[in-house]
């Protein structure tokens, strides 16, 4: 579950925290057929996550309580800019179900809030000050810059325990200009609709650009820019797909129900999409090309249109390294593979993909995906860095070394010994067909025979009935 998925940061001495109190939540949106919604809260800086505990069936729920963020330095000294770059702390209402939570409302608070609120004594540590933003008519919740049906509020306090130096005094953040796409990329879409077939075109957009979760005009390329780490099981791009189809399918209305920006055609980015656990075919489709080239697969979102409905549908490529290329529907949880279809890569040596399929258990050569390459030539390196410090460097150096030679040798037996085998089997196999095609035309032969004695006593008797 979504809130249970982070621990609870607790406080070590000699640590900078980053101190969020969530106090209260008023006027939400009742996102429930019961009339009530089962609120909790999550705030977002400098790639951490926190979540309060869920309070449910409560339209101001009251929680009163704190969450830490450990403040990461380069190093010792504070440094402003770098303070700076951290970014605004993001602070998300949901309301949370089990089949995907329901966005009630955000809203962002600059660090410069903070750096410049009054000084008093320090909530954590009552022999210490620090500086408290704490707005007295609570933060209004919005969407995309739009305020929810309901004029939503949250109250909190923001702070930093222990407080930076009282001189450090970051500037506000710049306002977000309005996306302008740069002339050349116009020239470009427009030279492409012109040298493709107009059936083509006639009901697909050439998209360069999108509205996301929070109202702003972005590049395509920019939703798939997020590293998303992920744990070793799912380091596979079909259990990837199965978690992203597993997800809830809602239509971008539903997910954004109760704001104006309901009726927009919306691109989550990633970490929303992971919040609510729910979005239609092309939020699910960012999710997975974010995690298949957070992977290191050569992955491409494409945007066109479903010739069975003529809307607009979004689905991803791959490419991999023996030329096939790979179509995911994450509305079907399928991939199909379409082989030959590039020229495919050089980089990966067949003693891999031996190594590979001895430990797969794989009977033919399958070519291996470029994240199991990258991988396995990150452990050779890390073994090649580990023996030369251990003075055993020549043992596995590329050079012609008798260890080298011994194992290339083997490594040819194997193939070898692969290759006989597979002859044996097509021997086998034509010498059963053989056998087949003889037992076939001597079972034809008798039937002719056969016909033709009934055929010649036809004819006796015919001659006989004449007579």
């Amino acid at each position: 579950k979504l809130h249970q998925s982070r621990d609870k940061v607790e406080l070590k001495p000699y640590y900078r925290y980053l101190c969020i109190k969530i106090k209260e939540c008023t006027d939400m949106i009742a996102a429930d057929t019961t009339g009530y919604s089962d609120v909790f809260v999550v705030v977002d800086w400098d790639g951490a996550r926190q979540m309060t505990r869920v309070i449910p069936e409560n339209l101001n729920p009251q929680f009163n309580e704190y969450l830490y963020i450990p403040v990461r330095m380069g190093g010792s000294s504070v440094s402003r800019s770098q303070l700076q770059k951290k970014g605004n702390i993001k602070i998300s209402c949901f309301d949370y179900d089990e089949a995907g939570n329901d966005f009630l409302g955000s809203v962002e608070v600059p660090l410069s809030k903070i750096t410049s609120a009054n000084q008093i004594t320090d909530p954590i540590d009552a022999n210490a000050e620090t500086r408290v933003y704490t707005p007295s008519n609570g933060l209004l919740l919005t969407s995309g810059g739009q305020p929810t049906s309901k004029n939503s509020k949250i109250f909190v306090s923001c702070f930093f325990h222990p407080d930076f130096p009282s001189r450090l005094h970051l500037d506000p953040p710049e306002a977000l200009q309005k996306l302008k796409i740069p002339e050349r990329f116009i020239q470009r879409a427009s030279e492409w609709r012109e040298s493709v077939p107009k059936y083509m075109t006639s009901q697909s957009p050439y998209e360069i650009s999108a509205t996301n979760d929070e109202s702003n005009d972005f590049f395509l390329p920019c939703f798939l820019t997020r590293n998303i780490a992920l744990p070793k099981p799912l380091r596979h791009p079909r259990l990837l797909m199965r978690m992203v189809h597993a997800m809830t399918f809602a239509a971008d209305a539903e997910s954004f129900q109760g704001f104006a920006m309901a009726d927009k055609r919306i691109f989550m980015s990633p970490p929303f999409i992971l919040s609510i656990r729910k979005g239609d075919d092309q939020d699910h489709s960012i999710l997975l090309c974010s995690l298949l080239l957070s992977m290191g697969v050569d992955a491409y979102l494409c945007l066109g249109t479903a010739k069975s409905t003529g809307q607009p549908h979004v689905w991803v490529i791959t490419r991999e390294f023996d030329g096939t290329v790979m179509f995911w529907e994450t509305t079907r949880g399928l991939g199909l593979a379409c082989k030959l279809r590039w020229k495919g890569s050089v980089d990966c040596p067949p003693d891999y993909v031996l190594y590979r399929n001895e430990l797969l258990g794989l009977k033919a050569p399958v070519a291996p995906l470029v994240a199991e390459w990258r991988e396995w030539k990150e452990e050779q390196s890390s073994a090649l860095a580990i023996a030369k410090k251990m003075g055993l460097g020549r043992l596995f150096s590329s050079g012609s070394s008798k260890e080298q030679k011994k194992k290339a040798k083997l490594v040819q037996q194997k193939q070898d010994r692969f290759e006989e085998k597979q002859r044996e089997i097509d021997a086998k196999r034509q010498a059963k067909d053989e056998k087949k095609k003889q037992k076939k035309s001597t079972e034809m032969m008798n039937m002719k025979t056969e016909e033709g004695k009934a055929q010649a006593k036809v004819e006796d008797r015919i001659i006989f009935y004449k007579d």
